[in-house]
């Protein structure tokens, strides 16, 4: 099979297309026919040597967030089926390969793609959903039953209304002296959460 490998610490130029064998899943695996593989900043970290190098050797294949269809299982695996459509982060932070046509992990590093999500969407979603997950149910303790913080008002760079877009910010009224920390609420109609700005 056809893997991106890289033999030295650095950039982009590091990784080089190579063929090497095809991995076979033991007791509790599933081999994976990957269909798209996540790029996010810890695969870029990681191929410089400047994250998870101490846990990994050289050469190594380098990705975690993979999509795919599920090849073959090993023996004692019940959770998966060949056919199946997958997504998961494998092996992390240990190197699971995912830069590659084939990737073999435990079943439980996968879960089934919802219907109506492609490859591509599958792949973006494990290290920044479970990141997302955790945040909201490890920091904020939301928990079923519990109002907890309010998701998806945020608006990032390039998307409309984003900061790119507003307007400045000035002080509110009641705080014009230099280094006071509240501010005025957004004219595109985002409020802050101070009672004052409610007209309190």
């Amino acid at each position: 099979m056809r893997a991106m490998r890289q033999a030295a610490w650095g950039e982009a130029e590091a990784m080089a297309l190579v063929e090497v064998e095809e991995p076979v899943p033991v007791f509790g695996e599933v081999l994976v026919r990957v269909m798209a593989a996540g790029v996010n900043p810890v695969d870029v970290f990681t191929r410089r040597g400047q994250a998870y190098n101490r846990v990994l050797d050289l050469p190594f294949v380098n990705g975690w967030d993979v999509a795919g269809t599920v090849v073959r299982t090993g023996y004692g695996t019940t959770r998966f089926r060949p056919g199946d459509r997958v997504f998961g982060m494998p092996w992390f932070p240990r190197a699971a390969g995912c830069y590659a046509e084939y990737v073999t992990a435990p079943a439980r590093h996968f879960a089934r793609m919802p219907e109506g999500l492609g490859f591509t969407e599958a792949a973006a979603l494990p290290l920044a959903g479970l990141t997302a997950w955790q945040m909201l149910t490890e920091v904020a303790a939301v928990a079923p039953g519990t109002a907890g913080p309010r998701v998806g008002r945020g608006r990032g760079r390039g998307a409309p209304g984003g900061p790119d877009r507003q307007s400045p910010r000035r002080p509110c009224d009641r705080h014009r002296e230099p280094g006071q920390a509240c501010l005025r609420p957004r004219a595109g109609g985002g409020r802050s959460d101070r009672p004052h700005d409610r007209g309190a």
